[in-house]
């Protein structure tokens, strides 16, 4: 998936060049990568990890479908997985920003993996004004 920035002055480009060239430096098992970031015509472009189609919201829904009681542990696990990738993003101090039903996901090891981070929330109210943001895949 391909994000596109555009901003209304060269220190909101600067700025967030920053935090994207972190969020690119960023491993952790449970949370998508940042595979690349390219600026161009007064924009940044951002790849992102292509993310599971098994989102929380499609697990719970089949469970129940099935009617499947959730296995606990299995539970407390993704708990677990999602308290350490928020964790460790806070400790670089990065706000996640976006956690839904649909932002997390389970991947085919059965962990749970945690969708991109936001940009926007990253930065103070004011830092971006009428920033220009556009998705396409």
């Amino acid at each position: 998936m391909t994000e596109i920035y555009t901003f209304q002055t060269e220190k909101q480009k600067k700025d967030a060049s920053k935090l994207f060239d972190s969020l690119e430096l960023i491993s952790f098992p449970f949370l998508s990568t940042l595979k690349g970031k390219i600026e161009k015509d007064g924009s940044i472009h951002v790849e992102n990890q292509i993310m599971s189609q098994n989102c929380i919201e499609q697990f719970i829904l089949k469970e129940k479908d099935l009617n499947k009681v959730i296995d606990e542990q299995k539970l407390f696990d993704f708990a677990a997985q999602g308290a350490l990738a928020l964790s460790f993003l806070h400790k670089q101090k990065i706000a996640h920003g976006k956690i839904s039903l649909k932002s997390v996901c389970i991947g085919e090891d059965n962990t749970l993996q945690i969708g991109p981070v936001d940009f926007f929330s990253n930065f103070q109210e004011g830092d971006i004004k009428e920033g220009y943001f556009d998705r396409f895949g």
